[in-house]
């Protein structure tokens, strides 16, 4: 696979094919959000990154810029989009996402995972977990498709995932709590898990800053050596066993062996019982007393100690 190495900024922003604007032209300020004010330069972090990276202003969402990217030709696996805010951001079932300023907003082409297509979500969030691992965080996957991290209160939600396909090209569409967290009366009715901010166990649970903001180092910085130990941890994977990652993957599951409800909102439905695993396909094995079932949707809701 050919590994580009650059990072374009967007400084005259983008428009589509119809000449709508998916992002406002980034200004120098914006600049320094994402590329931070310590001596690293532009052509420094590139020669570390997977695949191209560009950073934009305001826009609706990155999801709509890796799109315009990947039809404009100029998008392959790994290459990845940055906002420096999004307007329209969009979760599971298309939910509104909740883009708070200062956090990570990033749409990225996936490679061939080699995996079923139904455990892409997951086998993303493994990689995810993996990739912040060695950046010192200690992530759990909260399926089907949540990043989580434990603090003194119990599980908190740090980034989401969504992937999108278009045209046989898939994207990774991920939020990442970096800066803030978004409250309590912000979140969609019947949430799972409130929201935190990504730390790392050293830090205090009072603390605003991370490490990389603290040193003055961007978001762009921060991505840089998040999709570098990404695609270290891709690298390793197996080509002739589609099955590679579920052990990886059931290792940082949250809520493993604890019970939990799955509810599915849009019909009013739940069923209780205790996380077993996850199937080849990306669903969860839930044992429900009277046997394992697969669950292929819905909102798990943790019902006790994790």
């Amino acid at each position: 696979m050919s590994r580009e190495s650059k990072i374009i900024i967007l400084e005259q922003g983008l428009r589509d094919g119809q000449g709508k604007e998916l992002a406002a032209p980034l200004t120098k300020n914006e600049q320094n959000i994402l590329l931070g004010m310590a001596s690293n330069s532009p052509t420094e972090l590139s020669d570390l990154l997977p695949g191209s990276l560009y950073l934009a202003g305001t826009g609706s969402s990155s999801f709509d810029l890796a799109h315009e990217l990947i039809r404009l030709g100029i998008f392959s696996e790994w290459s990845a989009v940055i906002l420096v805010n999004q307007l329209l951001g969009r979760g599971q079932l298309r939910r509104r996402w909740i883009s708070q300023f200062g956090n990570l907003f990033v749409s990225y082409r996936l490679p061939d995972l080699n995996c079923h297509e139904n455990a892409i979500p997951v086998v993303t969030g493994l990689l995810w977990a993996l990739g912040l691992a060695k950046l010192g965080y200690r992530v759990q996957l909260k399926w089907p498709n949540d990043l989580i991290q434990i603090n003194a209160q119990g599980l908190e939600k740090v980034g989401g995932i969504l992937i999108e396909e278009r045209n046989q090209a898939v994207v990774a569409g991920v939020g990442l709590n970096l800066r803030q967290a978004p409250p309590k009366a912000n979140m969609r009715e019947y949430f799972a898990l409130s929201g935190g901010i990504l730390r790392k166990p050293a830090l205090s649970l009072n603390s605003d800053l991370l490490a990389f903001y603290a040193d003055k180092q961007g978001i762009a910085h921060f991505w840089t050596k998040l999709a570098t130990a990404m695609f270290s941890c891709y690298s390793v994977k197996s080509d002739n066993d589609r099955d590679w990652w579920r052990p990886l993957a059931e290792g940082i599951l949250a809520c493993s062996g604890s019970p939990v409800e799955i509810i599915d909102h849009s019909f009013g439905r739940s069923i209780r019982g205790v996380v077993a695993g996850l199937h080849h396909d990306g669903s969860l094995l839930l044992n429900t007393g009277k046997g394992i079932i697969s669950i292929n949707g819905g909102s798990l809701h943790p019902l006790g100690a994790v």
